[in-house]
């Protein structure tokens, strides 16, 4: 998983910090694209998920807002969606395929 900074650099006008480090950028190594605010990552690469995924990444999250379900499952379908389309990418997922296996077995979210 990539740890993106929302913090902006100082000195810097608003316009160079918008487009120095978006806090709202693509979940999936390497893309800069935007994304909207809620969402995982970019259309393009989202279109890359299966629908099921989807479906569940979606749910889980609307649940964990709702105060129904804890944020685990959500947690783990994310990383799921982002390991899934970074494998159709080429990117060396095994460091998040760890994680993933760490908290499906009960390590932290």
């Amino acid at each position: 998983m990539i740890a993106r900074s929302i913090h902006k650099p100082e000195g810097a006008s608003r316009k160079e910090n918008a487009n120095a480090d978006s806090a709202y950028v693509c979940q999936i190594e390497g893309c800069a694209r935007d994304r909207k605010p809620g969402h995982l990552m970019c259309l393009d690469h989202w279109r890359g998920v299966p629908e099921p995924l989807q479906e569940r990444v979606v749910s889980t999250y609307r649940r964990f807002l709702a105060g129904t379900e804890g944020i685990r499952p959500y947690m783990l379908a994310r990383l799921e969606a982002i390991i899934h389309v970074s494998k159709l990418h080429g990117i060396d997922t095994a460091r998040m395929e760890r994680e993933l296996e760490f908290k499906r077995n009960g390590g932290p979210v």
